[in-house]
């Protein structure tokens, strides 16, 4: 419902190299902060800290 949720980030990490992850962070239906992984089957729900979460993932993309 609500649509695709618009992607705000995309973190990609790696060891020795090698890519082992992602996080994506997005917004959605009113202004939700939804989150998914390499792990997860779709996008999750942020309750607490939401915020804070978005704030230091911009930072980090920035390079801030």
């Amino acid at each position: 419902p609500g649509g695709e949720p618009r992607l705000e980030g995309r973190i990609e990490y790696a060891r020795g190299g090698k890519p082992i992850g992602f996080i994506e962070l997005a917004t959605g239906e009113k202004n939700a902060l939804l989150v998914r992984t390499e792990h997860t089957a779709g996008w999750v729900r942020v309750q607490l800290g939401a915020p804070e979460l978005v704030a230091d993932g911009q930072r980090i993309v920035s390079g801030g």
